[in-house]
């Protein structure tokens, strides 16, 4: 899993800052013939808890070594059961400003409430977090479609997103799998 979400998480970042997103016509439909189907966009505020994660700063030029240096400490600590998971793994995005700056790169999983630290893993309290969303089922490889239906959707909405996001990886069965399941949720005002 490592891997693919290194994969994931470049393809993402190449639409998160692409200029023509907001032209795309939000729809749950795909292209003829596409293996991936993309939710309309909800507003939603989706609930806080217990994650357990590690943290580094990075840049999307280079989140592929980040996430291979901070995936296997989770993994780790799930395989060897001094954590459990309640959601599967989770990405969070923080001060995303464009693709060649510096942002933080945090993956872990939430976990059940008096979850310890685990290692170089830290534990803290997620908030609630006001966000737009999109669920994207399919290969990796049409990942990026969900983000940019989602700006364009952001863009018709009229909403403004607050430079971060999270993705939560819900159903997972490998790269080319079209049975994936991934939450995308954008931080908006």
């Amino acid at each position: 899993m490592r891997n693919l979400l290194g994969s994931v998480a470049v393809l993402v970042a190449s639409l998160l800052f692409a200029g023509g997103a907001a032209a795309v016509e939000p729809t749950t439909k795909p292209a003829a013939g596409a293996d991936f189907v993309v939710s309309d966009m909800r507003v939603q505020t989706l609930a806080g808890g217990t994650y357990l994660y590690g943290t580094t700063e990075t840049t999307f030029t280079d989140i592929k070594k980040a996430i291979d240096g901070l995936m296997p400490k989770v993994d780790k600590a799930l395989a060897d059961g001094t954590a459990r998971e309640v959601g599967g793994v989770l990405f969070l995005y923080e001060h995303v400003t464009d693709m060649n700056a510096k942002f933080t790169l945090s993956i872990g999983v939430v976990t059940p409430e008096g979850q310890k630290s685990v290692g170089d893993l830290k534990v803290k309290k997620l908030e609630s977090y006001r966000c737009a969303t999109v669920i994207y089922s399919g290969k990796l490889e049409s990942i990026p479609e969900a983000y940019n239906r989602l700006m364009g959707a952001l863009g018709a909405a009229k909403l403004e997103p607050v430079g971060h996001s999270r993705e939560y990886y819900l159903h997972w069965k490998g790269e080319t799998s079209p049975n994936n399941v991934v939450l995308i949720a954008m931080g908006v005002k």
